[in-house]
C-alpha cells in the first residue's frame, strides 16, 4: 500500500485495538481478527479510489502548471500558457504523473542523502551501514519481545475449561511409574530403571537398576535415585548414568546439589548417620546422630551449592515438642567449626517436619505453627518468621515461593510467601482437593475426580475439570502442558478453552 493507505489502515487499527484487548476468550479474539481484516480490506479499497482521484487531480494541476515562459528578474511568474493538447483530455498513462513527480521533496531528500553518502570515505560508509543494521536488528528484537509479552499476558488472563490428550503411554499392570520434568523434557522412573526422553518420545538415554521403592532428588543437571530403606544409590546427569554404588546402611533420605555432591541420611538399628559424598560416591564426611544429644532427625535439606546442610531434630524427651534446626557447613568456615556446625536454633512448642533449600542461601522451614525463612551464605539465621494460629491443612513450595493452606469457613484459603517472607497471595477457594503442588509458577490441585489450576495472581487458570480416571500425580511440563499419571497409563495433555 502507499503511505496514505498505511496511515489510514493504522488509524483504523488503533481504533480497534481497545476492542481486541478487551476480548475474554480465544474465539472472540479470532472474531476480532476477522472483523479487523475485513475493515482494513475495505479501507484499502477506499484508499485505492481516493489515491486514484488524487492522481487525477495532480495530473490536472500538472497540466495547468506547465509553463513555457521563464520568470522575470523580480521572480514574478508570467501568466502560464496552457498546453492545449492536455487541456480536456484524461491521460491514462502514468508516465506523465511520474514525470511531474520528478524533483519532488521526497526525491530531493533521497538525492541529498546519496550526495552525503558519496562524500563519506569507505570506512565511514561501513560504519554507517553497521549502525543501520544494528538499529534494524534492535527494532526487530524489540518487536518480537513485545509480541511474545502480549501473547503471554493474554494467555495468563484467559481461563481454560478442558484439556486435550496429545499422547498416551501404557505400561504393565501393577508397575509403579513416576514422572518428573527435567530440562523441559520428561524423566520417567520406576523400580526397574529410568528413561529420559524428549517431547516426541525419543529416548535420550535409558538406564536400568533394581530398587524396591525408588526416591528421587533433582538439582541443576544432576539426578539421584536411591532405594528407600535399601542400599542402592544411582547418580545421573544430562548424558546418562554418572555412577552407582551401594551403602552398608538403610537409606532414609537423599539430597543432591548442582555440583553432584550428595548427602545421605542412613539408619542402622536405633542409630542414624549422615554421609557427605562426592559425585563418584567417595566419602567426604560422616557423622553419627546421637539421639540423647541431638534428638530424632525429622528432615534434612542440602543447599544448591552443596556447602550447607540443614537438619531438623525433635529433641529427646520433649513432651510438648522442641525442635532444633542445625546448620552444617562443608566450606572452609565449617571445617574449622566444631562438628561442622555453624548455626543452630531451638523452637519450643513447635515441630518442624519439613525443610526445603530454595537456593544457595535461603531455606524454608515449615512448622506446625509457623513458617520460618533462613538466609545466609555461611551461618544462616532466621530472617522471617510467620506465626500461624490456624491449623495447617497442606504445604507446598518451589524454589521461589512457600505456600500453606488453611480451612476457612466452608472452603479453604492459601497463603503464599516469597523468599523475603512477604505475603504475595492470599486466595480463598472451594475446590475439595486431595493433593496440591506448585510447579511452573502455577498451583495445581487435584482429587480422584477433578483437577484445577490457579496462577500466582489468584486467577483460576483451569476451571474444575473432570478426570476420566483417578490420577496418582500431575506433573507440569510447561504453562499449559501436563502429565497425568494414572493407574496403568500416562497421558500427555494440553489445556484448551
Amino acid at each position: 500500500m502507499k503511505s496514505g493507505k498505511r496511515f489510514y489502515c493504522l488509524k483504523i487499527y488503533l481504533e480497534c485495538k481497545t476492542v481486541f484487548f478487551s476480548c475474554k476468550n480465544l474465539l472472540t479474539i479470532l472474531s476480532c481478527h476477522v472483523i479487523l481484516y475485513k475493515v482494513i480490506t475495505a479501507s484499502e479499497g477506499f484508499c485505492n479510489i481516493f489515491s486514484e482521484n488524487r492522481k487525477k487531480r495532480t495530473l490536472r494541476k500538472g497540466r495547468e502548471a506547465t509553463i513555457v515562459g521563464k520568470n522575470d528578474q523580480k521572480n514574478n511568474r508570467k501568466k502560464p500558457e496552457l498546453i492545449s493538447e492536455y487541456e480536456d483530455d484524461y491521460i491514462e498513462d502514468d508516465s506523465i504523473y511520474e514525470e511531474y513527480m520528478e524533483g519532488s521533496p521526497k526525491e530531493k531528500r533521497v538525492s541529498k542523502r546519496k550526495q552525503r553518502l558519496a562524500a563519506l570515505s569507505y570506512e565511514e560508509r561501513i560504519a554507517a551501514h553497521r549502525r543501520a543494521v544494528a538499529l534494524r536488528t534492535v527494532c526487530i528484537i524489540f518487536a518480537i519481545v513485545l509480541i511474545v509479552a502480549v501473547l503471554f499476558i493474554i494467555g495468563m488472563k484467559m481461563t481454560y475449561s478442558s484439556y486435550s490428550v496429545i499422547r498416551t503411554e501404557d505400561w504393565t499392570e501393577g508397575t509403579t511409574v513416576q514422572y518428573r520434568e527435567f530440562y523441559n523434557k520428561i524423566l520417567r522412573f520406576s523400580k526397574d530403571g529410568v528413561v529420559f526422553y524428549d517431547n516426541q518420545k525419543k529416548d535420550i538415554w535409558n538406564e536400568t537398576y533394581e530398587m524396591q521403592n525408588p526416591m528421587i532428588d533433582i538439582c541443576g543437571q544432576y539426578i539421584v535415585i536411591a532405594d528407600e530403606n535399601g542400599s542402592n544409590v544411582c547418580v545421573f546427569d544430562l548424558d546418562g548414568k554418572v555412577n552407582s554404588f551401594t551403602v552398608t546402611k538403610s537409606v532414609k533420605k537423599v539430597q543432591i546439589s548442582e555440583k553432584g555432591t550428595l548427602v545421605l541420611l542412613l539408619e542402622q538399628g536405633d542409630s542414624h548417620y549422615i554421609q557427605y559424598l562426592d559425585v563418584e560416591g567417595n566419602l567426604i564426611a560422616e557423622g553419627q546422630i546421637l539421639f540423647e544429644q541431638s534428638g530424632y532427625p525429622l528432615d534434612m535439606a542440602l543447599s544448591d551449592d552443596g556447602l550447607k546442610l540443614a537438619v531438623s531434630y525433635l529433641a529427646a524427651g520433649s513432651g510438648s515438642g522442641v525442635t532444633n534446626v542445625v546448620f552444617y557447613s562443608f566450606s572452609d568456615v565449617g571445617i574449622t567449626a566444631t562438628d561442622n556446625i555453624v548455626s543452630q536454633m531451638q523452637y519450643t512448642d513447635t515441630v518442624i517436619p519439613t525443610l526445603h533449600y530454595a537456593n544457595d542461601s535461603t531455606m524454608f522451614a515449615f512448622g506446625d505453627n509457623q513458617l520460618t525463612i533462613f538466609s545466609g551464605s555461611e551461618a544462616p539465621q532466621a530472617t522471617a518468621e510467620i506465626a500461624v494460629t490456624e491449623e495447617i491443612k497442606s504445604i507446598f513450595y518451589s524454589d521461589k515461593y512457600a505456600g500453606m493452606v488453611f480451612e476457612d469457613g466452608s472452603g479453604y484459603r492459601m497463603d503464599i510467601y516469597n523468599l523475603q517472607g512477604k505475603l504475595v497471595l492470599s486466595q480463598n477457594f472451594d475446590f475439595d482437593y486431595d493433593n496440591i503442588k506448585l510447579e511452573k509458577n502455577q498451583i495445581i490441585m487435584y482429587n480422584s475426580e477433578e483437577w484445577c489450576i490457579y496462577t500466582l495472581s489468584g486467577k483460576q487458570k483451569l476451571e474444575p475439570c473432570a478426570l476420566s480416571e483417578t490420577v496418582s500425580d500431575i506433573v507440569a511440563l510447561s504453562a499449559n502442558r501436563f502429565i497425568l499419571v494414572k493407574t496403568n497409563k500416562t497421558e500427555i495433555v494440553r489445556l484448551k478453552f
